[in-house]
């Protein structure tokens, strides 16, 4: 396949490859700066849209993901705590559980979280998404419930949370709230005063 025949901008040759039938590439300009290749199509030169997934398989995806979740246990957070014994002050850092997130993932593979729900929508890699974020949410969960992390951020992140229904109600109505016809109806003012 010839190359582009189109200068840059530098006034350096183009090194891409020309489109099959064209004397220039996929890059709008380089066929209209010339005179015999003007039209208002640019656009169906264009080789494709956006740019080829990470990711080309479901099998490369999960070694990634595998390679992350092996990342987070071989580098647990590090706290120095401060210890006295026998009269002596001693420093020492204390391994802490890295709670995996899909954030973190994402950053591990190199894509956003937009680009993970997009994988998401595939149907061939459903399966290992889903599976991730099972490993994720199982990690937080089981590590919050050993009170090896915060368990109030992670019920938080987890979307779990402990529901109580409070009753404001008393059984003679007495304590019952009041809405604003309640205050503002103008009987109120007489019966208050009968009852005294």
């Amino acid at each position: 396949m010839a190359k582009c025949k189109a200068k840059t901008t530098t006034g350096k040759k183009c090194k891409n490859q020309a489109l099959q039938g064209s004397e220039y590439c996929h890059v709008p300009s380089h066929g209209l700066n010339n005179v015999d290749q003007v039209s208002d199509d640019y656009w169906t030169r264009r080789l494709k849209d956006g740019r080829d997934p990470i990711f080309k398989n479901p099998n490369e995806l999960w070694n990634q993901c595998v390679e992350y979740f092996e990342w987070v246990k071989r580098n647990p957070l590090k706290e120095e705590k401060v210890f006295h014994n026998n009269g002596t002050i001693t420093r020492a850092n204390v391994s802490k559980m890295r709670a995996m997130t899909i954030k973190g993932l994402c950053l591990w593979l190199g894509i956003c979280e937009k680009t993970w729900s997009n994988y998401r929508k595939k149907d061939d890699f459903l399966q290992v998404i889903t599976r991730a974020e099972d490993v994720i949410y199982s990690q937080k969960f089981e590590g919050a419930s050993a009170d090896l992390l915060n368990s109030n951020i992670i019920a938080r992140d987890l979307g779990l949370k402990d529901s109580k229904e409070l009753d404001h109600k008393s059984s003679d109505g007495s304590m019952s709230p009041k809405t604003l016809d309640d205050w503002y109806n103008p009987n109120r003012l007489v019966n208050n005063s009968e009852n005294e």
